[in-house]
């Protein structure tokens, strides 16, 4: 097993690779903890229905042996590779969010840290409540975000087909309740700036934990964050802004405020 020194040292001259889409929470928590702990890597993006069998997926989907099954083989991203990553046998990459952190958390950061979850019941009860909504605010508007996710009309199709067919999601009723969502949400939001305890030493950004430092929780909570802020209609708690994207910013992650439809 190579020390956290010597894979960083390699790191500097062959960075590993996650292969991700980049509209997953699940990415971006691996994304937000590789960042904040200073882990170089570099992104490559899939097309969404890209290794999807047409034949189980009601006609949607392509290519059903391209795309990221090679890496871990099944279609699941995040996926990380490179020297050093403890890769199951057969395949080149390590696939689950939660297996892809646990590994980024053992090598440890440099100037960031990252804090185990705190078992707060507010942070549990809240992702609880707002992930309904927060579904039926996303889904309809991350589709008209350019992202390489959605490369073609397939790969909308296949992310449609999948809500529709297989969790009987509406999309055409989310969006005509749009009004009455934004105010589901709004108390929420402010529920939310009230749990932020403390700040970032570095630049003064809210956190979640008095001292400042993030954990756990705060990897759960800003993907729900970041992919709401394709929402135009969400009028943001300042705090609550600051908070994603001062997250967001110490880990190189970009928000979707540019593109909120």
């Amino acid at each position: 097993v190579q020390s956290s020194g010597e894979l960083r040292k390699q790191w500097n001259y062959a960075r590993p690779t996650l292969h991700a889409y980049d509209c997953c929470h699940f990415t971006t928590r691996t994304r937000l903890v590789l960042g904040t702990l200073d882990i170089p890597f570099d992104l490559k993006f899939y097309p969404y229905g890209e290794g999807a069998d047409p034949e189980k997926c009601g006609g949607t989907g392509y290519k059903p042996e391209a795309g990221p099954v090679y890496l871990t083989g099944k279609k699941s991203l995040p996926a990380l590779e490179g020297v050093g990553v403890p890769c199951p046998d057969g395949f080149p990459a390590l696939g689950e969010s939660s297996e892809i952190m646990k590994f980024a958390l053992s090598v440890g950061g440099l100037s960031g840290s990252i804090n185990e979850a705190s078992q707060r019941e507010d942070v549990a009860s809240w992702i609880n409540r707002v992930n309904p909504v927060r579904k039926s605010l996303e889904r309809p508007r991350i589709l008209r975000v350019p992202l390489t996710d959605w490369a073609t009309q397939a790969d909308i199709d296949y992310m449609r087909w999948m809500h529709v067919a297989k969790q009987g999601f509406d999309y055409e009723a989310a969006e005509a309740d749009t009004s009455k969502l934004t105010e589901e949400l709004a108390p929420l939001l402010e529920e939310l700036e009230s749990m932020l305890h403390g700040t970032r030493v570095e630049d003064g950004s809210p956190t979640l934990q008095a001292d400042g430092v993030l954990t756990m929780d705060d990897i759960l909570i800003v993907p729900i964050l970041r992919n709401l802020s394709c929402v135009k209609a969400i009028n943001w708690p300042p705090k609550v802004r600051d908070y994603l994207e001062g997250v967001c910013s110490r880990a190189n992650v970009p928000t979707f405020f540019e593109f909120a439809n």
